[in-house]
């Protein structure tokens, strides 16, 4: 009886810690000294172990914190622009009173941007600091003095948007230096219980391995259809999803 292969270093990390994890009760349920891996199982328990813990480090990112603090600028700047157009719209001053009420336009039109995702709010923030800076609205602008707000919102979305960038490379990068070299060392260690398992059933016969081999045949018949419907998320070096 043979086990399935599967390409493991093409799994998500979460996804890849699971199969593991199923692994291991499996194998606590059907005996590992059944399985002839009694000195083998320890080990692979304990990479599991340790990959969980990598996993965990992954999710935890540095700019977490300055991200939050610099989006709570940047919501500062753009409510603070949103109370002086409300302001001029009461002022007695027809001018001001009138360039408000064209400039609330814009801001009517954006009412849940707060409410988006940060991806999403930087966007329509784009779009709200191009109108106020257009030609169109100059005057208006001016006459609330409204231009170093306008700015600085600007500087905010932009700090923001880099600093979501950085989270994103960081991450990609813990993936490959936390998790890729703890992987591997896993997977080879699963692959060479895999091989005595394999091996024991030709020697022994099959009746201490059918059952596990079967139930196990299926988990990973299971995770292939789970990863045919997404995308590899692991990558080396080259670009390309290495195979294991």
């Amino acid at each position: 009886m043979k086990l399935d292969y599967i390409r493991l270093l093409r799994m998500r990390n979460l996804t890849h810690l699971q199969f593991h994890r199923d692994n291991v009760r499996l194998i606590e349920k059907e005996g590992a000294e059944k399985l002839g891996i009694a000195t083998m199982f320890p080990i692979y328990v304990a990479f599991v172990g340790e990959l969980a813990k990598a996993v965990k480090k992954v999710g935890k990112s540095v700019y977490s914190g300055k991200i939050k603090d610099s989006d709570k600028k940047r919501d500062a700047t753009y409510t603070a622009l949103k109370y002086i157009v409300a302001a001029a719209l009461v002022s007695d001053n027809p001018n001001t009173e009138n360039a408000a009420k064209r400039l609330s336009i814009i801001f009517d039109s954006n009412k849940k941007v707060n409410k988006l995702s940060l991806v999403e709010q930087s966007a329509a923030l784009d779009r709200i600091i191009k109108n106020l800076k257009s030609d169109k609205y100059e005057k208006d602008v001016d006459l609330l003095n409204m231009q170093e707000l306008i700015e600085q919102l600007e500087r905010h979305n932009n700090e923001l948007r880099e600093l979501m960038r950085s989270r994103t490379d960081e991450a990609v990068l813990n993936k490959t230096e936390k998790t890729i070299p703890i992987r591997r060392k896993l997977d080879e260690v699963y692959r060479t219980m895999n091989k005595r398992i394999e091996a024991g059933a030709d020697i022994n016969g099959d009746a201490d391995f059918k059952r596990y081999i079967g139930l196990h045949n299926l988990a990973i018949s299971d995770y292939k259809k789970m990863m045919a419907k997404t995308k590899p998320r692991v990558y080396v070096k080259s670009g390309k999803s290495p195979a294991s």
